[in-house]
This record gives structure tokens, C-alpha cells and sequence, in this order.
């Protein structure tokens, strides 16, 4: 689906050949292009990109974990997606 729009429906799944690395308690996800250090957030919003999660239910968990509006959260979540997605570390699903 690479290219298309992240909707609220996408599911997002992590890309099974991206490896994962804690140094220093973070998360860093090591890619063909190097690495990405995840923030605690970004942590949260890759935990839950197994496939099965929509965008939706992403912002919503996140909203519920940091006590913060989905509103406020979705621009956040959705850029980070595309980040990912755009690196190599996830594709993102249409919904079925």
C-alpha cells in the first residue's frame, strides 16, 4: 500500500526483516538506511503495528496511555507511520 493515504481503517504491520535493538533503554529499529532511535511514544505506536491494530485503535490506545486527546495524538501518530513506512520498517495493510 506503500504511497497511499493512512487512513483511520490502515493497519500497519512491522516489516518482519527489520531488527529491533534496546541500548540504553530505547528502542532503536536498525534498518538498511541505519538506525532509528524510537522516543517512548514511538515505542507505544510500534508495539501495537502487528497487522491486526487499524490507525484508529492506535491513536485511541496511545490517547488512553499518555491522557491525551485523540485529536492531538492522530497528526502525531499518522506522521510517524509514514516515517516507518517510508524507511522500510512497516507497510501498512488495507483493511479487509
Amino acid at each position: 500500500m506503500s504511497g497511499d493515504v493512512i487512513d483511520a481503517a490502515s493497519r500497519p504491520r512491522r516489516q518482519d526483516g527489520t531488527r529491533v535493538r534496546r541500548v540504553g533503554g530505547r528502542v532503536v529499529l536498525i534498518l538498511d538506511s541505519g538506525g532509528l532511535e524510537l522516543n517512548e511514544t514511538a515505542e507505544s505506536v510500534w508495539q501495537l503495528c502487528s497487522g491486526s491494530t487499524s490507525v484508529a485503535e492506535i491513536v485511541t490506545k496511545i490517547s488512553e496511555e499518555y491522557d491525551a486527546e485523540e485529536d492531538e495524538i492522530r497528526k502525531d501518530v499518522v506522521e510517524l507511520l509514514e516515517e516507518l513506512e517510508s524507511l522500510g520498517a512497516l507497510e501498512i495493510v488495507a483493511p479487509a
